[in-house]
């Protein structure tokens, strides 16, 4: 007779040796489940934390922004606080839930891996080293593909709607500054700027990635950033980038 367990995949528990699958959480012999890493779920638990928590900050501070709206607050002075403020906090949001989700989602250790930093006594200095110089290598691919990772991740017109925004802030400086209204001119000129360098930045790479143009991101972020007349060329980009591949977004 044939039952399930036939067609798993069978390992050994690192602490009492009974054979078990692979794929489950805690041996069922000896109740051994290692878990996450430690440090891991600990740093990672407060990453999300500091993100969620500062998140909701400026979330909060943007929905504030629109009720003083309707107590007398300015209106373009509250709009430019909210989408500043909106945008940063559905950034630090977004990567709140991205981290939560990927704890969530993210394969554990089980009882037959071998447990975390166990090392062989037969090692070798120099292996040792090696060892550790390939780790190093390992993390720091891993760094230098976290930007195309965060930018693949996004569809292509969110970018371009990240461009428009900058565009939506470039001219609201304009605005504010013939009002003298000294806090929607800090703000719409710090959103102006980070805004139009991310959007910039990642649009003109991911054109660069998914086509056969190649534009200068430098140019076209160093002009696009430019306090008052960024806009310009925020929109001149979006206009370059329909010329040669036949679409805004």
């Amino acid at each position: 007779m044939t039952t399930g367990d036939d067609h798993e995949k069978m390992g050994e528990c690192v602490k009492c040796g009974s054979s078990i699958p692979v794929d489950t959480e805690r041996c069922r012999e000896c109740g051994y489940e290692p878990g996450a890493g430690a440090l891991g779920a600990i740093l990672g638990g407060v990453v999300v934390w500091i993100a969620f928590s500062t998140g909701m900050v400026f979330a909060l501070i943007a929905v504030i922004s629109l009720i003083l709206i309707f107590d007398g607050f300015p209106v373009v002075d509250g709009l430019t606080v909210f989408l500043f403020t909106g945008g940063i906090g559905a950034v630090l949001l977004g990567i709140a839930y991205a981290g939560y989700a990927g704890f969530r989602a993210g394969q554990r250790r089980g009882p037959t891996d071998p447990p975390t930093g166990e090392r062989g006594d037969d090692k070798s200095i120099s292996e040792s080293w090696q060892e550790g110089a390939e780790r190093g290598d390992a993390i720091a691919d891993k760094i230098g593909q976290l930007g195309p990772a965060i930018v693949a991740v996004l569809p292509g017109w969110a970018w371009t709607v990240g461009v428009l925004l900058g565009v939506v802030l470039h001219l609201l400086l304009w605005v504010v500054t013939g009002q003298e209204s000294e806090i929607g001119m800090s703000v719409a000129l710090l959103g102006g700027v980070s805004v139009s360098f991310a959007a910039i930045v990642a649009d003109t790479f991911r054109v660069k990635w998914k086509s056969d143009y190649f534009p200068r991101w430098w140019f076209w972020t160093f002009f696009g950033i430019l306090p008052l007349f960024g806009w310009i060329f925020a929109l001149l980009w979006l206009a370059r980038k329909r010329q040669k591949t036949g679409s805004v977004v």
